[in-house]
Parts: C-alpha cells; structure tokens; sequence
C-alpha cells in the first residue's frame, strides 16, 4: 500500500533531522560556501551531485563519479543556493536551489509530484536538508518517496539517506 497519500509532505523536516548523522553546529552561510568531495564512501555510482540533482529533477542527473570531482557550493542569499559540479579543476554543469535556512539547516524546497487520475495515481517526493557538522564537512540527508497505485494494486518505495562529504576548500 501508498503509506503516504496527501497533498502535502511525506517527510516532515524533524523526521530528516532525526535521521542525520551528525549534530549539527550552528548554521551560517559562510560555513557552508565552499567545495566538497562529490564521492560516497563505497559508491562508485552514486555522489553528492547526483543526490542534488535527484531533487531538482525527476529524471536526476546519472553521470559516473570520477575520482577527481567536487562540488562547490555558493549561498548569496537565504533563500538561493547555487551549486557546480566540478571535474578536473573545470566546472561541466551548475544548478540552483530555491530553499530557507531553518534552525541549523538549510532546507532545499521540497520536489512534490502527485499525478491523481480515475483508478489511477503516481506520487514522487523529494526533500533534502544540508548542514555542516563541528569539522565544517557537509552533511547531506535525503528523503525520497515514490509510488503509484493502479485500482487495486500498489507499489511504493522510498527512504532516508544521510551521507557526510569532506570539505576541501573553504
């Protein structure tokens, strides 16, 4: 079954919070402009940029981490965050975040799809908060859900992940 059918939030923001890996310290803007290492420990597929661009898009952004990648991270505002990718010192791609500083997080706005048509109905969240941890890493925890229902069939999947990346330049 669909455990979460509304038209407002699967994932409450203290639900991500609870899940994060670390406590957070003190959030600032300055403590979170810099880059980071775009590489999960034990995950060749998968990086930061690839988990920020699955809440951008839908249809994500599936490049292969290579070794040499960062991503950079720019805040000008509290409400806009604008990131890049960045392989061997160039920077490929960039994107922006609309989003607001809550207690000691930044909160992306959330990515919301609902799709309710007769006997039919597809769902698709995303919501992610960052936060810097007392070593100024970047902590990153993701909430995704997706689902569809079909008369009186339903599937659904989703989860938290927290992931830290390695600061490497302030």
């Amino acid at each position: 079954m669909i455990s979460c059918i509304s038209l407002t939030s699967c994932f409450s923001t203290s639900k991500l919070i609870s899940k994060s890996e670390s406590k957070s310290i003190e959030f600032s803007i300055k403590k979170l402009n810099g880059i980071y290492s775009n590489q999960i420990e034990n995950n060749e597929k998968v990086g930061l940029w690839n988990i920020l661009a699955d809440n951008k898009s839908f249809k994500g952004d599936w490049n292969k981490v290579v070794e040499n990648s960062y991503v950079k991270f720019e805040m000008n505002s509290e409400t806009e965050l604008k990131v890049s990718l960045i392989e061997n010192d160039s920077i490929i791609k960039k994107m922006k975040f609309k989003g607001k500083i809550v207690n000691d997080y930044f909160l992306i706005n959330k990515k919301f799809l609902l799709i309710p048509v007769p006997v039919f109905l597809i769902l698709r969240e995303r919501k992610t908060i960052i936060e810097n941890d007392a070593k100024g890493n970047l902590i990153l925890t993701h909430g995704y859900k997706n689902g569809a229902w079909f008369l009186v069939m339903a599937s659904d999947f989703g989860g938290i992940s927290s992931h830290e990346f390695k600061r490497i330049i302030n």
